[in-house]
């Protein structure tokens, strides 16, 4: 249920927990990944990014409700889940935490270092499969990382039901 490396809630985790708030409210999801996080490895070693991903964790946990449920969904990429919330909320909420994160570097020894994130939102009605729901933030994420770069895009109907029947944002590349 714990990610080791964070604290924060896991995939496995996360999605169930979507699941179960998608039966009876609908919910809003980030689909959050620090950009270019290979080059913190390659450049400071695996510890640099490991101390980058507990940083970016914790601010995370700060500029969120005590109700949001907040995941490490897989190496450098996380998950928000807020629950009963509308677009306008959730895109402030998205807004905030891509600001919090690039508001200042992250101390690492002795280097300091810039981080910005993508952030893909995606707002599902209740009942909506939790699959589609991850996948249409999954294609919006993918949009953010190829207009630029941290920023937040969020999910358009198509990406919740691609019209080739594939996996939304499968074809993008980040």
């Amino acid at each position: 249920m714990t990610d080791p490396l964070t604290g924060l809630r896991n995939r496995r985790y996360v999605r169930r927990h979507l699941e179960g708030v998608l039966r009876g409210t609908e919910a809003a999801i980030l689909m959050l990944d620090v950009d270019r996080f290979k080059a913190i490895n390659d450049s400071y070693g695996h510890a640099a990014g490991d101390a980058a991903l507990r940083e970016v964790a914790e601010r995370l946990r700060a500029h969120v409700r005590a109700a949001d449920v907040v995941a490490r969904y897989g190496g450098e990429e996380f998950m928000v889940v807020l629950a009963g919330a509308q677009a306008d909320y959730a895109l402030g909420v998205a807004d905030r935490l891509r600001a919090a994160l690039g508001a200042e570097p992250i101390a690492v020894g002795h280097a300091h270092l810039p981080i910005t994130a993508s952030i893909g939102l995606a707002v599902a009605a209740p009942g909506t499969d939790a699959a589609k729901a991850i996948a249409a933030a999954d294609a919006a994420l993918y949009r953010a990382k190829a207009r630029g770069r941290n920023r937040v895009e969020a999910a358009e109907a198509e990406d919740f039901d691609p019209p080739d029947g594939g996996t939304p944002g499968a074809a993008d590349s980040a």
